[in-house]
């Protein structure tokens, strides 16, 4: 799962959200990688590259689990 985050997401209350929300996904076997607004608009070729390097490294896991997406 990626997720962009603005400035607001810098706030200490905003944090502890995000780190509790990632906590949960990641129980649900999400893999959770964030980038700000600012990356995404400055560094592009930075967050291509790290989204990539995560798809590879999953690609080459055999024991990688998958969730279920059907009900």
């Amino acid at each position: 799962m990626i997720e962009i985050d603005g400035s607001s997401h810098l706030e200490r209350e905003q944090q502890e959200y995000d780190q509790s929300r990632t906590e949960y996904l990641e129980a649900l076997e999400y893999k959770v990688i964030r980038f700000t607004n600012d990356d995404v608009r400055y560094n592009i070729h930075a967050v291509v590259t790290a989204w990539m390097q995560e798809i590879e490294s999953r690609i080459n896991k055999d024991d990688t689990p998958h969730p279920n997406l059907l009900p």
